[in-house]
């Protein structure tokens, strides 16, 4: 009997940290775990992509990972290739369908692995639109619906992992939540090979991850931090000039998302502000909750969190982990912890994206500035 792990995409994401993190937790010490946990003899990883995987790309994982492990490629771009990997889910008692395409055809690889898959788990964001959850939300049913769950690799970082999972302690600390503050400034621009993201924007790239970890909170501990009304504050965005960047962009200039985004905004009766962005002065990544009783804030470049109980001081330092995608996959293999955001909770994220998408305004900016400048402060 086979466990079949579908993994549609074999981009950069895939590349260079999903597939690092399955085969790390693919090892031989753990393999059999898994197939014990799962009443299988074998597990057939069946990689799905555009031109399938090249043979050297097939010999790399084959050599990477346990004999039992059954390595396959596909070309999606034949339908009827899909065609023979739904209907191989359809006769299979343990499968799992992993998601990391372009966000564009997340809704419609969902739609077509719903009710086949035994779960499936889809890269942030959940689906591009509202107008596509709709859709699935007409098509399928609730118990459905429910093997689905949006991933977000924030959720795994060790200072955050650490945060979620034992929330109560740091609750004691805080005491009654008032206010969470997100910095994610990348000093980077964007790649040219993921240029793609200029047509979503970072409001989708990188402030998902400030609303996933309040989600997955509000999951876990809805008592502490239940999700009322959501009211939009102040939105403030930026594109940074594109002569700089060393290539072209291949899209239209009026096309183009934000690179740049400051947002203030309240979810029940907590302020949340955010302020995320590409080609800035500076590197800066960081939560900060304060409550009635205190304040904590984490360093995600260095996963440690911080108290200002008493002066500032370190109450958690997490040991690095290159590839936190090791304990998601293993997550994901296991049925382990709670494992990314439901259904609801990854709609209402597609929800508040559409809700800042009617702030347009653009400032530009020149690569390498200052957040307070782009701001105009």
């Amino acid at each position: 009997m086979l466990l079949d792990f579908i993994l549609i995409g074999f981009g950069q994401l895939v590349r260079e940290r999903l597939l690092g993190g399955l085969i790390e937790a693919l090892q031989e010490s753990s393999v059999n775990e898994i197939f014990k946990l799962h009443n299988v003899e074998k597990l057939r990883l069946v990689v799905a992509k555009p031109f399938g995987l090249s043979a050297e790309e097939v010999n790399y994982i084959r050599s990477s990972v346990p004999e039992e492990i059954i390595i396959e490629t596909v070309d999606v771009r034949d339908k009827q290739n899909l065609k023979q990997i739904i209907s191989r889910l359809e006769e299979s008692k343990h499968s799992i369908v992993y998601i990391a395409a372009p966000n564009y055809t997340h809704a419609g690889y969902i739609d077509l692995f719903l009710g086949k898959a035994n779960r499936i788990f889809v890269e942030k964001p959940l689906c591009n639109s509202l107008s596509e959850i709709e859709t699935l939300l007409q098509r399928h049913s609730e118990e459905e619906l429910s093997s689905v769950r949006m991933i977000d690799h924030y959720l795994y970082k060790p200072a955050v992992h650490e945060l979620i999972f034992n929330f109560h302690h740091y609750y004691e600390l805080t005491g009654e939540l008032e206010e969470l503050e997100f910095k994610i400034l990348i000093d980077k621009p964007y790649e040219e090979s993921r240029q793609w993201l200029y047509l979503s924007g970072v409001i989708r790239d990188l402030f998902t991850h400030n609303l996933s970890i309040i989600f997955k909170l509000s999951e876990l501990y809805p008592n502490v931090i239940p999700i009322g009304n959501i009211k939009i504050q102040s939105v403030k965005k930026g594109l940074y000039e594109l002569d700089s960047l060393g290539y072209n962009v291949k899209y239209d200039e009026d096309k183009l998302k934000e690179t740049y985004a400051n947002i203030k905004l309240k979810i029940g009766d907590i302020s949340v502000k955010s302020e995320v962005g590409v080609g800035v002065d500076k590197e800066e990544k960081t939560l900060s909750i304060k409550g009635e009783k205190g304040k904590i804030t984490l360093d995600l470049r260095t996963n440690s969190i911080k108290s200002s109980e008493n002066g500032l001081k370190t109450i958690y330092e997490g040991k690095h982990v290159s590839n936190e995608y090791k304990r998601l996959m293993w997550d994901i293999l296991t049925g382990g912890r709670s494992i990314g955001l439901d259904f609801q909770h990854a709609k209402l994220e597609v929800e508040i994206f559409e809700m800042l998408d009617e702030y347009n305004a653009l400032k530009r900016y020149k690569v390498g500035s200052k957040p307070r400048s782009i701001l105009g402060l």
